[in-house]
């Protein structure tokens, strides 16, 4: 079954690595018929942002989820920051967050990882502008 994808005028969204943009005035659709890895521009955060442990695990998350063939170099990655925001993070919902997120990379669902620690530190991405010219 095909999955469709509303994307707003200006928005980018990753599939497989590649950013895409809607560079047309309205709105379209995209309708995804095989397997792929995608993340929203709301979902998607950059390295620069990525300023306490926990935002660490989820870009970790991410990458693992946008270069599969880097899978190894990202998970380690995603166990160091997890560890050290449980550690020095004591809330309880930090702490449930992360070990959602450490049990659904463990089950292979990134996507449901990046849900799992967004409930703490929200969408990482915000509408971005498309760049003068």
């Amino acid at each position: 079954m095909a999955l469709r994808l509303k994307l707003p005028k200006d928005r980018r969204i990753v599939i497989n690595g590649a950013v895409l943009r809607n560079a047309s005035d309205q709105t379209i659709w995209i309708e995804i018929q095989n397997k792929a890895s995608i993340l929203q521009e709301r979902d998607v955060m950059l390295p620069e942002q990525a300023d306490t442990p926990l935002k660490q695990a989820y870009l970790a998350i991410q990458m693992m989820h946008l270069e599969p063939d880097q899978r190894d170099i990202h998970y380690r990655s995603f166990i160091a920051a997890s560890a050290l925001a449980f550690t020095v993070d004591a809330n309880v919902a930090v702490s449930d967050a992360i070990q959602a997120a450490v049990s659904e990379v463990g089950k292979g669902s990134l996507p449901a990882g990046l849900k799992a620690l967004q409930k703490i530190i929200g969408k990482p991405g915000k509408v971005r502008q498309p760049a003068e010219a």
